[in-house]
């Protein structure tokens, strides 16, 4: 049962027996708890020495502090040594069943004392003015939109980034752009999915597309998104090669609409220059 956080009970507080222990006893008494938890020997407490070592107080300051806390039953011995009573039942993980009860028993206290944490009160309130508000926004755009605006799931950013690109997140040198962009789109769509659906086409043109060294655009740059996909672009078919610089070959067919005669041109697809066909058509013509 090691672990690095420790349970400790309200309860402690009005307990007598704790009141009538030294200053040092009180210090010891959670410092010991955190000991048995650092071990993980459900409450079974390691020999002085390590006790020592964990809290670097010497054995003279620990010897009265745990007579003082087996005077009160807070420690006990067994065969294996000190054990602090109860603590592997107090540190197990609370069961539903004792949620609820704990959630009923807060219910009654509220009902029937009003006592209700300042903090929660405020927090109250808060939401309540906020839900008010939020009710207000959502009948304003309504009346101007004839539809009530979809308010989606916490952190649909990223999800919805993730499934349009299939890519693990948001490039972190683009995130305030994309989450910009995507705000300023949320209101087209009523669904992550229909937003989805819009910018997959966006990225995969994106994607497709080469430059004019014949490289891919780059995945990692979000411009797809916030300069086609928010700006509504229409999204082109990819290009057919057409003649960007050409080498001059004899005997090709004159008339070819990519190179022209000359033989080879150079490719939007492949990046580089390709034998054109036509060098076929004209060996036919001579055959």
């Amino acid at each position: 049962m090691a672990g690095y956080w420790l349970k400790l009970y309200t309860e402690i507080l009005d307990d007598p027996k704790y009141y009538r222990l030294s200053d040092n006893a009180k210090l010891g008494m959670y410092e010991l708890m955190l000991v048995a938890k650092k071990v993980g020997q459900d409450g079974h407490l390691p020999i002085v020495d390590d006790i020592e070592f964990y809290t670097r107080r010497p054995a003279s300051w620990w010897e009265p502090v745990i007579d003082e806390l087996k005077a009160i039953n807070f420690i006990t011995d067994n065969e294996t040594g000190h054990v602090i009573r109860k603590f592997e039942d107090r540190q197990k993980a609370v069961t539903d069943t004792e949620k609820q009860r704990y959630y009923r028993e807060a219910l009654h206290k509220k009902e029937f004392t009003g006592d209700v944490p300042v903090t929660e009160a405020l927090r109250n309130v808060t939401e309540s003015k906020s839900k008010s508000k939020s009710t207000e926004i959502e009948k304003e755009e309504k009346k101007n939109t004839g539809f009530a605006p979809q308010f989606f799931n916490t952190g649909w950013h990223e999800q919805v980034f993730i499934m349009a690109t299939g890519k693990s997140g948001i490039p972190r040198g683009d995130a305030p752009k994309v989450y910009e962009a995507l705000d300023a789109m949320r209101k087209r769509f009523t669904t992550e999915s229909e937003m989805v659906d819009y910018l997959k086409p966006y990225y995969e043109a994106w994607t497709s597309k080469r430059t004019k060294d014949g490289r891919h655009f780059s995945k990692s740059n979000c411009a797809w998104l916030y300069d086609w996909a928010l700006a509504g672009d229409t999204i082109t078919a990819p290009k057919l090669d057409r003649v960007m610089e050409v080498h001059h070959a004899p005997k090709y067919d004159p008339d070819c609409e990519l190179c022209h005669g000359k033989g080879k041109y150079m490719s939007e697809k492949v990046g580089r220059f390709v034998a054109c066909d036509c060098e076929k058509v004209y060996a036919e013509v001579e055959a």
